[in-house]
């Protein structure tokens, strides 16, 4: 799977019309250039041509200039006076270089991004980008994730990744907590081990690193499970102060993925269609107010980057037709899941015939996280995205 990696060792319009030296100045911010009628320069200028040598009295030449220097002056006045209505105070926004340019990655998230890296081991480098443990780390999708292949397979320069994602991770846990009370949330993460670690731009370059977060899964399927479903607003000024952090500590190109649909869901299913229905309404609200705050970052910050990926329109597009996709082509079931599989196995492409296909053919490995063919088509279409933004 490094294959791709190791190849990159790499005005208020309006004429005014002066009547000699007034005493107040124009009321036009309008800086064309505008005289008398009644001038002489103006007279002169519309002269027929065979009269175009009479002469013009020196009185009314000084009136004309005197008029133009005058206007030139509360022009002057007006430029420098006028309010700049569309100019943010803040530094302009830089361009997305694209996604060759980026060179570090920062990711925060659950067990669909985590690969179980250890903050006291081996830093990413150029024989493991990713730092440890050895690629593909430890997934739940019994292979390596969206973030192994985005950073040796979909990749286009040399890209260390620091994957500070945790499987079972909540954006905060005193709002939903996880299902085992040690599991670091998304605060924790940027808090606690990123600020102290790598929260400064000495150790990265702001221009060419990406800051990833997928997010939400766990607080979409905790706070149904725990019949709550109506946490979003909370959860998401949570997101929204930890996402200024991460502004304030120096990053300025983000990317969100949003949560996928969980009612498709092996574990949801089981549950019936109103539960599907009222897990897919709570989705919808998430990635609804995920959406705002991407908007939110670059209206309020004037050099952040934020993008999103479309997760839940991709995973439906899979569920519906596994083939629509090249990575996915090889799912043969897409709606279960295989006990002897569910916990990973040996080998990505293990076959146990009571499963009737190899593990790999089932988009599900167990009764929630999804096989790695799909988080190759999600890393690919995320690189694809950020190729074009």
């Amino acid at each position: 799977m490094l294959h791709r990696y190791l190849g990159w060792q790499k005005a208020i319009s309006g004429a005014w019309s002066p009547s000699g030296l007034d005493t107040q100045p124009p009321q036009s911010t309008d800086c064309d250039l505008h005289v008398d009628r009644t001038s002489a320069a103006a007279k002169a200028s519309s002269t027929p041509y065979g009269q175009a040598n009479q002469m013009i009295p020196d009185t009314q030449i000084l009136q004309s200039w005197g008029d133009i220097i005058y206007f030139g002056f509360w022009c002057l006045i007006a430029l420098y006076t006028r309010p700049f209505k569309n100019h943010p105070i803040n530094s302009p926004r830089p361009r997305w270089s694209g996604w060759s340019h980026i060179e570090t990655v920062f990711v925060f998230g659950d067990s669909y991004s985590s690969t179980e890296f250890d903050l006291k081991g081996a830093q990413p480098n150029p024989a493991n980008p990713l730092g440890n443990p050895p690629y593909p780390g430890s997934t739940s999708s019994n292979g390596p994730n969206w973030v192994d292949f985005i950073t040796t397979t979909w990749n286009e320069s040399y890209i260390r990744t620091y994957n500070l994602a945790v499987g079972g991770a909540t954006v905060d846990s005193d709002l939903v907590p996880p299902f085992l009370p040690f599991i670091p949330s998304m605060k924790q993460q940027i808090e606690d081990r990123y600020l102290p670690i790598y929260g400064s731009p000495s150790k990265w370059n702001p221009n060419t690193t990406l800051f990833a977060i997928w997010i939400g899964i766990n607080d979409v399927g905790n706070s149904f499970a725990n019949k709550n479903p109506t946490l979003n607003p909370e959860i998401f000024k949570v997101y929204s102060k930890l996402v200024d952090k991460l502004y304030v500590s120096g990053a300025r190109k983000f990317l969100f993925l949003n949560v996928p649909p969980l009612e498709l869901t092996p574990r949801t299913v089981a549950q019936g269609p109103d539960a599907q229905a009222t897990e897919k309404a709570d989705i919808a609200d998430f990635n609804y107010r995920l959406d705002k705050l991407t908007q939110n970052l670059t209206s309020t910050y004037s050099d952040a980057h934020a993008m999103q990926f479309d997760a839940y329109k991709l995973f439906s597009k899979i569920q519906e037709n596994p083939t629509a996709v090249a990575e996915t082509m090889g799912y043969k079931n897409v709606t279960d899941w295989c006990w002897h599989y569910e916990n990973g196995t040996p080998k990505w492409d293990t076959f146990h015939p009571r499963c009737g296909v190899a593990v790999n053919e089932y988009l599900w490995l167990n009764n929630l996280h999804p096989t790695y063919p799909i988080h190759n088509a999600t890393a690919h279409s995320i690189a694809v995205q950020l190729a074009r933004s």
